[in-house]
């Protein structure tokens, strides 16, 4: 009775040992009829006999290699293990912590000088996805984002890609053990588009910015964009920029119309040059009425007591009498244009502080709109 509950407790132990290990799995071995690498690289056994090369080709690192005989001759690469053998080996054992031991038989396989190739894998495979600047899903749980490796074991899984404003994308991966699997997402974005022109007419061609950042078209144009919220901005050189909100909705098309003051810089400064030309033309020909005026009143009196010289002395009167009241009659005109364009100008200056443009330095203003 106590020999029994002792090999119950060692099996107990054994399998307790074992019972959450993984297994390594055989995938292949083959002769490489036509690899000289173990007759270059020569290698002898204690008998003297030319050892065979044996590559392990596996997807897992930190592992051992035990031969029956003890001794072993390794050569770590990427993905690989050489393992110098006698022809006479009868077996190997791969060790990885966490797995069962996985032992292959030898006997009778091995030539002297020849090379072969073992391949293993563990349990599991690997899945790159890439989805750029979206969300991944495996099985509908959180994964990643971006750019991600998972290692997983072999089964069926569901991958799915997600992007606000962008349809989600789904695929299917069916992973054998040691596989290295790659799925790409490009995900196409929900869309919708904007119908922009401006005007007056000297606006066409002018710049279109969204969210502050240029575009290649001008006005008028019709712009797919993305769903969502917008600043819009339209810019053109001698005009006020057109600054509105948008919302762009799913297959829907909007169409606006940017309606562009002109500039009050440049307003301001063309009536602040045309009320000084109308002044002085105010006063030139105020000037010249008032001494038409004069001329012909004191030439009026040297008339009535004149007796050879009458006849001249009536000529320059009518031609004063003439230009008198053409003169005051552009005095008044100019004077009617001065008001108007001192009046346009207050209002241009108006916007200017509106707009939150100093219009304090008026020769600087000028120059910047002159070239």
């Amino acid at each position: 009775m106590r020999y029994t509950s002792v090999t119950a407790l060692l099996l107990l132990l054994l399998f307790g040992q074992h019972i959450d290990a993984q297994e390594l799995i055989f995938k292949s071995f083959n002769h490489l009829e036509d690899n000289t690498t173990a007759r270059i690289n020569r290698r002898r056994d204690v008998n003297g006999q030319g050892c065979a090369i044996i590559i392990i080709k596996h997807n897992f690192k930190d592992f051992k290699v035990e031969t029956g005989k003890e001794y072993e001759a390794l050569e770590e690469k990427v993905g690989e293990t050489w393992v110098w053998v006698s022809p006479d080996e009868y077996r190997i054992v791969l060790r990885k912590e966490g797995y069962l031991p996985f032992p292959f038989d030898l006997k009778g396989k091995l030539q002297q000088l020849e090379t072969y190739e073992l391949i293993i894998t563990d349990e599991f495979g690997d899945i790159k996805i890439n989805a750029p600047k979206a969300e991944i899903w495996l099985d509908n749980k959180l994964a990643g984002r971006d750019s991600i490796i998972l290692t997983l074991k072999e089964g069926r899984y569901v991958l799915r890609a997600t992007r606000e404003k962008y349809y989600e994308e789904e695929k299917f991966a069916v992973l054998n053990a040691g596989d290295n699997l790659e799925f790409n997402f490009d995900l196409k974005p929900k869309t919708g588009s904007l119908v922009l022109s401006s005007i007056p007419q000297e606006t066409k061609g002018a710049d279109i910015y969204i969210d502050n950042e240029i575009l290649k078209q001008k006005t008028p144009s019709i712009l797919p964009l993305i769903i969502g919220d917008y600043s819009l901005r339209v810019v053109k050189q001698g005009f006020l920029p057109f600054i509105q909100q948008i919302n762009i909705v799913e297959n829907e098309s909007i169409e606006i119309t940017a309606k562009m003051e002109v500039d009050p810089t440049i307003l301001f400064m063309k009536n602040k040059r045309q009320k000084h030309l109308w002044i002085a033309s105010t006063l030139v020909s105020g000037t010249i009425g008032g001494f038409s005026l004069y001329r012909a009143d004191k030439l009026s009196d040297d008339y009535k007591s004149a007796e050879e010289e009458a006849g001249d002395l009536h000529t320059q009167i009518a031609t004063y009498d003439l230009i008198t009241p053409i003169a005051f009659g552009l005095a008044g005109l100019s004077l009617v244009k001065y008001i108007y364009h001192t009046a346009s100008q207050s209002k241009a200056k108006r916007k200017l502080n509106l707009y939150g443009i100093n219009s304090s330095n008026e020769i600087s203003l000028g120059f910047v709109y002159l070239f």
